[in-house]
């Protein structure tokens, strides 16, 4: 069974094995994936996720845990800001990173070294002009 890693924007990273309509004719498509948590980076309970495709068979659309719709893409998300931020008076040693894939910055997360993620929406002064 062929397998693809899932990506979300909270820097889950998931494995997705294919469930090929006939898998001697992958270009009949896919009715969906198998998604689990093998690697141990993935927030999601393992699920079955089932998809939509173009006319040539192609994965287009998946559906993703409690019913959410996710676009499939080619490329590996590529952080478009990342700040670290330490307090070497309190905390040495351990730093926060805050990041966005987001062109717009609407959309940054916050993730310290012990693994704990938060996502927020800046208030920016300008938000025009993050």
């Amino acid at each position: 069974m062929e397998t693809f890693t899932l990506w979300d924007e909270s820097d889950s990273s998931c494995d997705a094995a294919m469930d090929w309509i006939d898998v001697t004719d992958p270009g009949q498509g896919v009715y969906g994936f198998s998604v689990s948590n093998s690697t141990g980076a993935c927030m999601y309970e393992d699920f079955y996720s089932t998809s939509t495709m173009d006319e040539e068979g192609n994965p287009l659309t998946t559906t993703g845990p409690w019913g959410m719709e996710w676009a499939l893409v080619d490329v590996e998300p590529v952080k478009l800001l990342s700040i670290y931020l330490e307090n070497t008076e309190m905390f040495p040693g351990e730093y926060a990173e805050l990041y966005s894939y987001d062109p717009t910055m609407s959309t940054l997360y916050l993730k310290d070294t012990t693994g704990s993620k938060c996502l927020g929406t800046p208030d920016w002064k300008d938000a025009a002009n993050p």
